[in-house]
């Protein structure tokens, strides 16, 4: 995924509400404000009506520091939702930050909250310049999640981020702890009651006459500085003039506020005015063609012809509570208690139907504007139901080719389970959010229920989707020929325009053409399209990790390489976190079968750095990968520690799934470990019906430890299963084309044969194995087995089959050796190099050796072919790529690096 925010989020919703040109500056607040903006917090807490948001919007007008704002509200009790304004906030101020998670946002399973803290927290910290991010209205959010994360933001608080939350009461964290340590400043309601001095201040600056201070004196006991009075005071004097009876009649507090605006406000505005006012009253936010849409009605039930244009400008000019949203003068909102007062008369005055019809015009007007998510919303508040259904059905495609299939997901989690068991295109939308959850098998029942549903809405594009899954399930059975022609009947069905059911059958049509033993075909087609495709989409990652499987599972572990280099070149390139995740992952299979114990590791850990973002079993099989290399490489100790914290991912995912797979990767790390009761008992209590893609590319295979165990337990009921299940095994990666599962398959039956003693047999299948292995140098499965096979293998050798392949084995390769005799020998210097972050060329790679030996520029030149001038360009390139300056410090470099040893 790309991790693009774009779809759901209300930019509104970011601005800073503008201040009122009227309004009361109040230098004492705004410099204890500024004093503060060292510590990680400021709270401004109080009831409502008492001026949070203008102080804040006031203070931050005339801050030297950058600032960021989010208007909250009920809608954003979620901590996905929360996080993704977030992430936009900081992002108005820095575009380039918090990229690592904002990628975590379209993860296949949304990261527990701490881990998304703790990212957040390491990024934040990088952004040098100081900076301001305000929580308005915290006090609509009611999710524990949420105060959590900002608990933890708060705990290990970024230098550079300076949070404030404006909220009617005190946030459900400790704020004790924060005091203790100095750590938070706090506004409260005694801090923000206006003075008898700005009383009188700015009753002059609205009514244009200075007050007598008794007045003021009898005002300030009435309101105790109370700042919506006195925006209703000079409301009210515009329709009396006699300010001591106005003080009288106003409410001590918001409890009488409806009652009060209602006499002294609304009911001196004309009908049409009023009608206006409350039916935009369900709006959370609007703009002149918006009030438009909802008001003027063909049904008469308002009389609301004044138009958008002149009630928008009607409300500029009245100082009603409203707040602007934007620069530019189109949007704007109703103050909160100014709503809820405007949205009570609504509920007296007209019938509920009535009312509906306001929603419901609201939501077309948003669906008809693109703003999907409000459409949505105004639908459902308004109690059309269905209504929302179809707007979330008919749009369905739209966040899935924006790579916003979590937006999908929030989207149907609206809508009742009802109403989606009953409309084949929410059923669809959902087999979509699996699919992209890698939930695949959650996806046939819905298939079957949209199939078995008897209505019209099943169309051509859905028969098309159908289609899709329907490969898909074909394609994990093994049934590559059938998958692979289905596929390709879609391909030829698919409507330009439909992107999303385009990508996803080309991804699936390569390896189901490799399974059907059309590889070298597809693999030009991908080829082709990669350069033809942009390299910014997930479709296009998504094709590069499928050539690459499509490589491997051929057993051409030399293309792959290269291939998965280049992916992982342009991942970085593009600084997208999902395909530098999976890079890493294939480079460590990769490495993991070509026995580089070192490099496999360093994949591994990187891409277990980033496990949330792999989907299917990539994430658990990069700690299989990680814990068998640590364990090949002599460090039983980190081999345990990897096993334990795969074992909490796998829990925290409660995916059964992936903790089928941990347990089966645990069981093999006791054999290796020399735990075979252990073992055993693990394969005598686990139930392998419930494996998923058995024969895929995953380094553990549950049903293949299971035979694992079977043929070190060795008895002789335990080798008779073992072989007539791996035959099974056999046939069936035949039929798949699987290369790695089928040289691992074939080892474990010669050592069954050998068991047995049907030397004959296990020679003959360890024969059909390094046949396999040697065109793509397939080493590990025959190191890892080594003292198990080392007589088939000298047998093997004898007879002339594979003999450098099997002598480099016995050779170059002994179990018993410690890490220090081994760390470096395993390693190919061009491997090592091609993985460093700037690689040297074939060439360049060629001059430095030549250089270590003590050439000079001649005579490496002759020793190339090449001219003395070409042998400089290189060494000025290496130089800058090791950033050195001379021949010695490259050739200590290359030393350090590996690359090749003193005297070679």
């Amino acid at each position: 995924m790309t991790g693009k925010i774009t779809t759901a989020i209300l930019r509104t919703k970011l601005y800073k509400p503008r201040v009122s040109k009227h309004h009361l500056h109040r230098q004492q607040l705004t410099a204890r404000l500024d004093r503060w903006v060292p510590r990680p917090l400021t709270l401004v807490s109080a009831p409502a009506g008492y001026g949070k948001s203008t102080l804040l919007s006031d203070w931050l007008k005339i801050s030297d520091l950058p600032s960021a704002w989010i208007s909250l509200d009920e809608n954003d009790n979620d901590f996905y939702t929360f996080l993704s304004y977030l992430l936009a906030a900081v992002q108005t101020l820095f575009p380039s930050a918090v990229e690592n998670t904002k990628t975590l946002l379209s993860a296949p399973h949304f990261p527990p909250m701490a881990t998304i803290a703790h990212s957040l927290i390491n990024e934040l910290d990088q952004i040098e310049q100081s900076f301001i991010v305000v929580l308005d209205d915290y006090h609509t959010i009611n999710d524990k999640t949420v105060h959590g994360f900002i608990s933890e933001i708060l705990q290990h608080p970024p230098e550079s981020l300076h949070l404030v939350l404006s909220s009617r009461l005190d946030p459900p964290f400790g704020l004790a702890r924060f005091r203790a340590r100095r750590q938070m400043g706090e506004i409260r309601i005694q801090d923000l009651r206006f003075s008898i001095k700005e009383i009188s201040t700015f009753l002059e600056k609205e009514i244009g006459k200075p007050i007598d201070n008794t007045t003021i004196a009898a005002l300030d006991k009435k309101i105790e500085g109370w700042v919506t009075g006195l925006r209703l005071a000079t409301l009210s004097l515009r329709n009396r003039l006699d300010l001591n009876r106005v003080i009288t009649d106003l409410p001590v507090d918001n409890r009488y506020l409806a009652d009060y605006l209602r006499s002294e406000v609304l009911a001196n505005l004309p009908d049409e005015t009023q009608s206006y006012l409350f039916a935009t009253a369900i709006l959370n936010r609007f703009c002149a063609s918006l009030c438009d849409a909802v008001c003027i009605t063909q049904s008469g039930s308002l009389e609301c012809q004044m138009g958008g244009i002149n009630f928008l400008e009607w409300l500029k000019t009245s100082e009603l509570f409203v707040v602007p949203l934007d620069e530019h003068g189109k949007w704007f909102r109703y103050h909160h208690l100014f709503q809820q007062l405007l949205l009570r008369r609504l509920k007296k005055q007209l019938t509920k139907e009535k009312i509906s019809l306001f929603y419901n015009q609201a939501s077309q007007w948003c669906a008809d504007t693109g703003l999907i998510d409000e459409a949505i919303h105004y639908a459902l508040a308004g109690g059309h139901t269905l209504a929302a259904a179809k707007i979330v059905e008919q749009t369905r495609h739209i966040p899935l080719n924006e790579d916003r299939w979590d937006v999908l997901k929030n989207r149907l989690d609206l809508l009742p389970h009802e109403i989606i068991q009953q409309r084949p295109g929410l059923l669809m939308a959902r087999a979509w959010v699996l699919n992209f959850q890698f939930a695949l098998s959650a996806v046939p029942p819905l298939i079957d229920k949209i199939t078995a549903l008897d209505c019209e809405d099943i169309k051509e594009d859905i028969q098309l989707e159908i289609d899709l899954f329907k490969g898909m399930f074909l394609f994990w059975e093994g049934e590559g020929e059938s998958s692979m022609k289905l596929f390709g009947h879609i391909l030829e069905q698919i409507p330009a325009a439909d992107s999303i059911l385009k990508n996803e059958v080309t991804v699936y049509f390569g390896p189901a053409s490799q399974m059907a033993g059309q590889g070298e075909a597809i693999m030009k087609i991908y080829q082709n399209r990669l350069y033809a495709e942009t390299l910014e989409g997930t479709y296009t990652i998504r094709l590069q990790i499928s050539l690459v499987f499509i490589l491997i599972l051929a057993g051409d572990l030399i293309k792959a390489s290269d291939k998965a280099r280049q992916f992982k070149e342009m991942s970085k390139r593009l600084n997208n976190q999902f395909a530098q995740a999976w890079s890493h992952y294939l480079l460590g299979i990769i490495h993991y079968h070509l026995y580089h114990r070192k490099i496999a590791i360093h994949h591994f850990a990187k891409a277990i750095e980033n496990r949330y973002l792999l989907d299917g079993n990539a994430n658990i099989d990069s700690y299989a990968g990680l814990i068998l290399s640590y364990q090949a490489s002599h460090q039983p100790e980190k081999a345990i520690q990897t096993m334990k914290q795969m074992m909490v991912f796998a829990r925290e995912n409660i995916n059964s799934d992936h903790m089928h797979l941990a347990r089966s990767i645990q069981a093999r790390l006791w054999l290796l470990q020399g735990e075979l009761e252990t073992a055993v008992q693990w394969q005598e209590t686990t139930d392998f019906s419930s494996d998923t893609g058995i024969m895929f590319l995953w380094l553990d295979v549950p049903r293949i430890t299971q035979c694992r165990v079977l043929v070190q337990e060795g008895s002789k009921a335990g080798l008779c299963k073992a072989g007539e299940k791996l035959k099974e095994y056999l046939a069936f990666n035949q039929e798949t084309r699987n290369t790695p599962q089928m040289i691992e398959v074939l080892l474990f039956l010669a050592m069954v044969s050998q068991k047995q003693g049907q030397i004959s047999e296990a020679v003959t299948f360890l024969d059909r194995a390094v046949t396999l292995a040697v065109p793509g140098n397939y080493i590990c499965a025959f190191i890892t087995h080594l003292t198990d096979i080392a007589d088939l293998l000298k047998n093997l050798s004898l007879q002339g089959a594979a003999e450098e392949f099997t002598r480099r084995i016995l050779a170059d390769f002994d179990p018993y050796e410690t890490i220090d005799d081994k760390n470096k020998s395993d390693l190919d210097p061009w491997e090592i190099n091609q993985n460093l972050d700037n690689p040297l060329s074939r060439r360049e790679f060629e001059v430095l050796s030549h250089i270590a030996r003590g050439l000079n520029n001649k005579s490496v030149a002759d020793k190339l072919y090449i001219a003395p001038e070409t042998v400089k360009k290189h060494s000025i390139n290496i130089y800058r790529k090791f950033d050195v300056h001379n021949r010695q410090q490259a050739v200590l470099k290359a030393y350090e690096l590996n690359l090749f040893k003193p005297g070679s």
